[in-house]
């Protein structure tokens, strides 16, 4: 019975183009809410995503600071490296090296150390390889080295009352010095691409 009914609305001139009418409009409507449904979607998932990608930004250019701060005040009297470009060793920080082993901990980790290294550095240039060694040592010593060491590393920071990334421009000199050596890099280039100079 209500076949029929279709077929006589159909069948009628002013039925079918009801029909047909609201067919569209209905058509029309959900194609409507799909869009709006879809498009509010994608507005918030590019919110998210662009959240993401800024909290990311923040996270590495808080880390940057927080590296550069740790780096500086381990250049103050005292402190385990000189300031002077190339950076190196001052004698208090070949002293607490030895006594912590630390040329021993990277030989032990050289190629873990090595892979980061090379799978991270922007640049080839002696000076961009010696600055991700030394912010690596200071903010990402598990990137660098297996969780025995950090731990070692860890109680001896705890021991003598410094903060762990106190330690940091000691142990990425160490592993630029490594690295250089086998790959056959002048220290003497770092000074060659220092932008400040």
């Amino acid at each position: 019975m209500g076949v029929e009914l279709i077929r006589e609305i159909l069948g009628s001139a002013a039925g079918s183009l009801g029909f047909v009418l609201s067919l569209l409009l209905l058509a029309g409507w959900l194609i409507y809410r799909i869009t709006k449904y879809t498009t509010e979607w994608n507005c918030k998932l590019n919110a998210v995503k662009d959240l993401s990608e800024n909290l990311k930004t923040a996270r590495e250019d808080i880390l940057y600071i927080k590296t550069k701060l740790e780096i500086f005040s381990s250049n103050m009297p005292n402190g385990l490296t000189q300031s002077h470009s190339p950076i190196g060793l001052s004698e208090k920080g070949e002293e607490i090296a030895a006594k912590m082993g630390i040329e021993q901990m990277i030989a032990a980790n050289w190629e873990n150390i090595r892979n980061y290294i090379e799978a991270n550095a922007k640049s080839k240039n002696a000076y961009d390889i010696q600055q991700l060694c030394i912010e690596s040592a200071t903010i990402s010593l598990d990137k660098l080295f297996n969780t025995e060491t950090v731990d070692k590393i860890k109680e001896f920071a705890f021991n003598n009352g410094q903060p762990l990334a106190y330690y940091g421009s000691m142990i990425g000199v160490l592993i630029r010095n490594k690295y250089f050596e086998v790959k056959g890099i002048a220290v003497g280039e770092i000074d060659e691409h220092d932008p400040n100079k």
